[in-house]
């Protein structure tokens, strides 16, 4: 008969405190991106006029750790994020030759891109 009885080690990959530590990057990104920028129209723009955006799977399922931080991202700093896959970025990202920001629809200034999926071989 197999014993099952074992202490399981705690994994910590989503404890609140490295939520919080992400959504912290991600806003200094936004940030800094926005440093980044040169023309009046960023002088008086914050990073939360930004957009954040997650590149994920067609049909994902695995979000817990995405949606809290997004939550806290928008909760803490206001940054709002979007989910794309990539099928929807080929259709819907732009770039600005002149400046290089990127842009969705032509309406949301991307600061950040966090690539969940498209860095694997098949």
């Amino acid at each position: 008969m197999l014993d099952f009885n074992y202490e399981r080690e705690e994994d910590d990959g989503l404890s609140s405190a490295n939520i919080a530590e992400m959504a912290r990057a991600f806003n200094r990104a936004c940030e800094l991106y926005k440093e980044s920028m040169a023309g009046d129209r960023y002088e008086s723009m914050k990073a939360s006029d930004f957009w954040v955006l997650f590149v994920v799977d067609e049909g994902e399922r695995n979000v817990c750790d995405q949606k809290l931080i997004e939550v806290t991202l928008f909760e803490t700093y206001k940054v709002r994020s979007l989910r794309m896959t990539l099928s929807q970025v080929a259709q819907r990202v732009t770039r600005n030759e002149a400046t290089g920001a990127i842009s969705v629809d032509g309406k949301l200034e991307v600061a950040l891109v966090y690539y969940r999926t498209g860095y694997q071989v098949e």
